[in-house]
């Protein structure tokens, strides 16, 4: 199973709610060079979940679209920048039984998805927490799922910081 942690692209700084913050022009952008980088490099995705904020949503449509790999993008509120990445685990335990062979997407928010790259690959034990830079994809394989039993297998930086 490989498991890809794609935080939302650069996002507006105000909006009346921050779940309305939208993708920014250059933040579009380096999502759109983001997906064509991973599939030039032979990887796809089986299934996709994205936070149901307005930035993580557009960043899942970019990725897919430029990507032109076919999956369902689906909401989950387990992806809000304010949950418990342990919450999450329950969800790709069950994605696993069904199918130990998914490749799944993850898009979301910090601090979530950095917490949440720190307990699959045990990374805050080794170089203190990888703080995922906004339009930024890991990847982490597993053999068996497992919290600290994830090795990193991809990082493509967005594309401008």
């Amino acid at each position: 199973m490989n498991i890809y942690l794609l935080r939302h692209g650069q996002a507006v700084q105000a909006a009346e709610r921050d779940s309305l913050r939208s993708l920014t022009p250059l933040g579009a952008q380096d999502i759109e060079l983001l997906a064509r980088t991973f599939v030039a490099r032979g990887h796809k995705i089986d299934r996709c979940f994205a936070s149901p904020y307005l930035r993580a949503q557009q960043t899942a449509e970019i990725f897919k679209k430029n990507s032109e790999l076919t999956f369902a993008i689906e909401s989950s509120l387990l992806l809000r920048p304010d949950n418990n990445p342990v919450s999450l685990l329950r969800l790709l335990e069950d994605v696993e039984e069904t199918d130990k062979e998914s490749d799944i997407l993850l898009v979301g928010h910090n601090p979530f998805l950095s917490e949440l790259y720190a307990m699959l690959t045990q990374a805050n034990q080794v170089n203190g927490i990888k703080v995922l830079a906004a339009g930024e994809l890991c990847g982490i394989h597993f053999g068996m799922l497992g919290l600290g039993l994830g090795s990193d297998m991809l990082n493509i930086p967005p594309s401008r910081k």
